[in-house]
């Protein structure tokens, strides 16, 4: 059934409405800004999309938001998400929200991503067997290299995977990558960078072990050495 539904003063919006089988009635409104209110949205098109685009007189000179999807919860709790042009670069916006507090999630077109917080990876130990601590960590951080370079264009520092990897194969994965060239890694290495972090910690130590044996040595032919002189 088509019609509208007029409440004086505070909304109008036509009407597309069917009566199931129990007696309710469903309806999709439609409303004057070209806004359409649904009770749930399902896709069966996998081939489809889902899409948001500027106003077709959008200057592309100037900065500009997409908006794509907005979750509203009790208390102003909400999330949302959004495509940012910058017209030199452009991004999408993940925001979550809480009253007065809000997090931005920022996903770039060159393979970044920022957050005003951090990003956390789960490390408890009842999620983990078969702990064994890294031997050997100072001959394996001899093996890897710091570097500055330039990635895809990008200046960057950091480590080389392949390095990483031939001491430490647990911290390293592959992946399919497609390249700004349109070439493809097939086998692209990708880093756990807490295994470097669990590599230097264990170097660390390994290394001030050694001083402390060094320290412990010298006070020994020191003290030799006094009594030696006193004996003399």
């Amino acid at each position: 059934m088509l019609g509208s539904r007029v409440i004086p003063g505070k909304d109008n919006f036509g009407l597309i409405s069917y009566r199931d089988w129990q007696g309710n009635w469903n309806e999709l409104q439609v409303r004057t800004n070209a806004e359409l209110s649904v009770g749930q949205l399902t896709k069966r098109n996998s081939d489809g999309w889902f899409f948001a685009s500027p106003p077709q007189n959008a200057d592309s000179n100037k900065e500009s938001l997409t908006k794509g999807l907005y979750l509203q919860a009790p208390n102003n709790k909400h999330a949302n998400i959004y495509h940012h042009d910058h017209v030199k670069y452009n991004e999408l916006v993940i925001n979550v929200g809480n009253g007065g507090r809000n997090s931005w999630f920022v996903f770039k077109e060159d393979g970044y991503a920022v957050t005003g917080g951090g990003w956390n990876s789960s490390s408890d130990v009842r999620m983990k067997t078969d702990i064994t601590q890294i031997a050997g960590a100072l001959d394996k951080l001899a093996n890897i290299g710091g570097y500055t370079y330039l990635k895809q264009g990008v200046p960057e520092a950091g480590v080389i995977a392949q390095e990483v990897e031939s001491v430490l194969p647990q911290s390293v994965t592959q992946t399919e990558l497609k390249l700004n060239d349109g070439s493809v890694l097939k086998d692209a290495r990708g880093i756990n960078i807490n295994g470097v972090v669990a590599l230097l910690v264990e170097a660390l130590k390994e290394e001030r072990s050694l001083r402390d044996a060094e320290r412990e040595a010298f006070e020994a032919r020191l003290v030799a050495l006094e009594k030696a002189i006193v004996n003399a």
